[in-house]
């Protein structure tokens, strides 16, 4: 599946990105909530599920995880467009949440390439206090997303200053 996504989809797709702690699945909770067009779709969640599922596309993220390798971008945005496309067809207006992808400006080159466009970005930041209880410091990369300026968040064209309504460190 997920080959014809691009053309098909016509619910407007923002990615949420931040570390961890920040709140991302909190606030995409109460949104979805508040908006009941919208959906949510973390991307681990999908993952993990087509691996208890026990497709064959399963059994192939199953051993990439197992070999400590990283799942290739077209798999995870296949099964990202594919519930999408579910969710479509189920009356979903969105929009339509993702959080998790992409983490890499090669997954966002990727998702270009093959899946509707983004229509927002949602960034979440959280303070050291929150990064800490979440069990990671400020700064620490979140698989190419981080909560300190500049870093990570620049592979994604997010980098600087990306916080205008404070300067806080």
């Amino acid at each position: 599946g997920g080959g014809g996504a691009k053309a098909s989809i016509r619910t407007p797709v923002v990615f949420v990105l931040g570390g961890p702690g920040a709140g991302k699945g909190t606030q995409c909770d109460q949104l979805c909530a508040a908006y009941p067009e919208c959906r949510y779709f973390a991307a681990g969640d999908l993952l993990r599920n087509e691996v208890v599922a026990g497709s064959t596309r399963g059994k192939e993220i199953a051993q990439l995880m197992k070999e400590g390798k990283l799942v290739p971008a077209r798999m995870t945005i296949a099964l990202l467009t594919d519930a999408m496309a579910k969710a479509e067809a189920a009356g979903a207006k969105g929009p339509f949440l993702v959080d998790g992808f992409p983490r890499a400006m090669d997954q966002l080159t990727a998702w270009d390439a093959g899946a509707p466009a983004c229509a927002a970005v949602l960034l979440f930041e959280a303070s050291e206090k929150a990064s800490e209880h979440a069990g990671v410091g400020v700064g620490a990369d979140f698989a190419g997303c981080s909560t300190r300026p500049g870093c990570g968040l620049a592979r994604l064209g997010l980098g600087g200053n990306h916080s205008p309504q404070h300067d806080d460190p």
